[in-house]
């Protein structure tokens, strides 16, 4: 009997959903609806679309342990413009964010259904132990540097310990800690993007230590980029030699094979 090679889809013990507040993403009654049209642009939109996401679960049966929801209405995207030929940064849609724990694991689709919103905006936890942690500490973004910092006191309670003396001032240690080595990385990551600037010569000193993305690396790496910058400051100086004739490219070259063969009669006499 040959064997089912479907495998059967896990079950979620923590999720995150993440999705803007314009009606027709989501699959709810007209009066829940009316709830997402009258907070998308308050204070309390995550207290109060929170709460029938919240319900929605427990009316289904879902055993939750734990569950926060915060918005997020000052993140940005940044998008290359070819026409101004540098990127832009323009503000996303408004969008919460909410987190759960729950005693009895249960299917992705499942979750997705009940909630009702398409499976894409559910996030399941990636592998490792602080899989969850690192889902609690997005909704404020602490860990990422280049992204808005929100307070901890937005984010709203809805199951388990408070989220502010529970969750954020137990673990800001930890969470700091986290945001430096992402700091560290995004600074690796960034010092190759200078690096290429620098020999396009797209990029001057005082773009580095005025930008906010280039500050840090700037601090960290100044001798390495400021030789970089000596570097491709002489480069230009002799591309304008050579292209005013300044360079007379088969002495250079006679010069170069001279070299080689006094190199190799060296080699031979040894």
């Amino acid at each position: 009997m040959a064997k089912d090679d479907k495998k059967k889809p896990a079950n979620l013990t923590t999720f995150m959903l993440s999705q803007d507040y314009l009606p027709e993403h989501w699959d709810w009654t007209p009066t829940e609806k009316g709830v997402l049209v009258s907070a998308s642009n308050t204070p309390n939109s995550a207290k109060l679309v929170g709460a029938v996401i919240f319900d929605r679960l427990i009316t289904a049966g879902f055993d939750i342990e734990e569950a926060y929801a915060i918005t997020h209405d000052k993140d940005e995207h940044v998008i290359w413009n070819e026409f101004k030929n540098h990127y832009i940064t323009s503000f996303t849609s408004n969008h919460i964010h909410f987190v759960a724990k729950l005693k009895k694991g249960a299917p992705l689709e499942l979750i997705a259904d009940t909630i009702g919103v398409a499976p894409n905006y559910i996030e399941k936890p990636r592998a490792g132990r602080y899989s969850y942690d690192n889902m609690l500490s997005y909704m404020i973004h602490i860990k990422y540097p280049q992204k808005y910092r929100y307070d901890a006191r937005s984010v709203v309670t809805f199951s388990g310990k408070d989220f502010f003396d529970g969750y954020y001032c137990e673990c800001h240690k930890q969470w700091m800690h986290g945001r430096a080595e992402r700091i560290e990385f995004e600074a690796r990551m960034t010092l190759k993007d200078v690096e290429m600037l620098i020999m396009d010569g797209q990029i001057s000193i005082k773009d580095l230590a005025l930008e906010p993305e280039y500050r840090y690396v700037f601090q960290k790496h100044r001798e390495h980029i400021m030789k970089l910058i000596a570097n491709h400051t002489e480069y230009l100086k002799d591309r304008d030699r050579a292209l005013a004739g300044l360079y007379d490219t088969h002495d250079v070259d006679a010069k170069r094979g001279s070299s080689l063969s006094a190199g190799s009669m060296a080699n031979e006499e040894k």
